[in-house]
């Protein structure tokens, strides 16, 4: 059985060799293999997300480039050093040798144990913006420009941070009282947000959770949520999604029409397809309107 720091950089090393989505491989990778789950997935986007900061240090004691794999278990190994209080240096270091070996580039070990300690005694303060918070720098150029500096470094700390998890109840079904009555008796805790939503505070897992197979909630951001309420849909409506996946909004404005009318959902990969729905009719006209009203 393969251990979770490997699963990890296999799911890594297609995201930054292949192009892969880190979402779907990931997902891919968590169903295939019995491992803890939320360690896998918090190495995975902590690194894809920190991936500036990781690769500054790392550069600074690389003494020229090395292999994509090597690069990948360097990238594992700092994450957690800089990163994951609950890991040990010790062990994160100790860990990328064994997981280096592990994919047969022992000739390599040495290496990674070297920089990585070098990494654990690095004290010093990064003052650049854009490696410190691992925003590309053309963003924090945009940001500073159009907010000012001292606004942009205000909100650049919460960038990268996890954000929080809302459930949507099914409102053909239940309110957000009663679903977050089913969620914590199931352990999983969390707040009522209005009468619809509640924010779910405690780690789970979404498949293995009763309420959700039992279709009494989807997860949406609670942006999501706001914008789908704003369309004001109502029964018999028609309305157009054009920007749909992975579909929270379609399924919260499908709650509000009492699951009675049409919604035409498509997104990037079904473009022609939308263009050629907008020339053959006008429910766009209606959508737009309802949105604006």
């Amino acid at each position: 059985m393969k251990n979770a720091r490997l699963i990890a950089f296999e799911t890594l090393h297609k995201i930054f060799t292949e192009g892969a989505y880190s979402h779907i491989v990931l997902d891919n990778a968590l169903q295939e293999n019995d491992c803890d789950k939320s360690f896998v997935s918090a190495l995975v986007y902590g690194v894809t997300e920190r991936k500036i900061t990781l690769d500054y240090y790392i550069n600074k004691y690389l003494k020229s480039k090395t292999k994509p794999k090597v690069m990948t278990v360097l990238r594992l190994g700092a994450y957690q050093i800089l990163f994951m209080d609950k890991v040990p240096d010790s062990a994160a270091i100790n860990e990328s040798v064994k997981l280096v070996k592990e994919i047969r580039q022992d000739y390599y070990a040495s290496l990674v144990n070297a920089v990585l300690h070098k990494i654990c005694d690095d004290n010093e303060s990064v003052d650049d913006l854009s490696i410190k918070y691992s925003i590309p720098q053309e963003l924090v150029n945009m940001w500073s420009k159009q907010y000012g500096e001292k606004i942009t470094e205000s909100f650049l700390p919460f960038v990268n941070n996890r954000p929080p998890v809302f459930a949507v109840a099914n409102s053909l079904f239940v309110d957000s009282d009663e679903l977050s009555y089913e969620l914590l008796s199931e352990g999983i805790e969390n707040e009522i947000i209005n009468t619809d939503v509640v924010m779910i505070t405690s780690a789970f897992d979404l498949k293995k959770s009763r309420a959700f197979n039992n279709g009494l909630f989807h997860i949406e951001d609670l942006s999501s949520y706001n914008c789908a309420c704003a369309v004001k849909a109502k029964e018999n409506d028609v309305v157009l999604d054009i920007c749909s996946a992975p579909g929270g909004k379609a399924f919260t404005i499908a709650q509000k029409m009492n699951n009675k009318g049409h919604i035409y959902a498509f997104d990037l990969l079904h473009w022609n397809s939308t263009m050629k729905f907008l020339w053959q009719t006008e429910y766009c006209v209606m959508f737009l309107v309802r949105a604006l009203a």
